[in-house]
């Protein structure tokens, strides 16, 4: 995704993708088999508009959560509430929700 590619997955990434804010049909093409998987390869080489546009939407996505910009909110973020004492036991350093959306 993030050398702008499309990409298709199994479920079990798929999920892990999902969970970031990536969308099947929008950002990536998830199959649930090796027959959706080979179906998913082969609109991907057969339809240029398709490859182009999940592979924009993804890149567009992963752009805006783990750029050096972001990633580097996010490490403000951790440094600040580790100093006052703010920041929750268990947080996650993944990128903000606003950030995966934009």
């Amino acid at each position: 995704m993030a050398s702008e590619l499309p990409v298709v997955c199994s479920e079990e990434v798929g999920a892990g993708l999902v969970d970031g804010g990536f969308e099947s049909g929008r950002d990536l093409i998830v199959a649930k088999n090796g027959e959706e998987f080979e179906f998913g390869v082969r609109c991907l080489l057969e339809a240029a508009e398709l490859r182009d546009r999940l592979a924009r939407h993804a890149y567009e996505k992963v752009r805006a959560a783990y750029s050096l910009e972001a990633t580097t909110r996010s490490f403000e973020r951790l440094l600040i509430g580790a100093a006052t004492g703010e920041l929750p036991v268990g947080r996650t350093l993944a990128p903000s929700r606003e950030a995966r959306i934009a």
